[in-house]
């Protein structure tokens, strides 16, 4: 399953739901939830969408994968389930 998660609070909200093995995607504000948080950004299968990164000037301080929205596109399309966390 994918998560996306738009805001800070949707993720510690709703973490509890989002199993081992699912991917996650930090897309507008929820790109600050990986501030700070080094296991979240260790973690295997955890994004960012690369243009919300620039714009919040977090290029330097996000370790997670940063993608594309074109790479946003291929992991919608290769996943079974999507959740969005709003």
């Amino acid at each position: 399953m994918l998560h996306t998660f738009n805001k800070p609070q949707a993720y510690i909200d709703n973490q509890p739901y989002v199993a081992a093995d699912d991917q996650i995607l930090f897309i507008e504000d929820g790109v600050y939830a990986l501030l700070g948080d080094e296991a979240l950004n260790n973690r295997s299968g955890v994004y960012a969408l690369e243009i919300d990164v620039h714009a919040r000037g977090l290029t330097k301080k996000i370790r997670c994968k940063v993608i594309s929205y074109q790479d946003f596109v291929t992991l919608c399309v290769e996943t079974d389930q999507i959740k969005n966390w709003f």
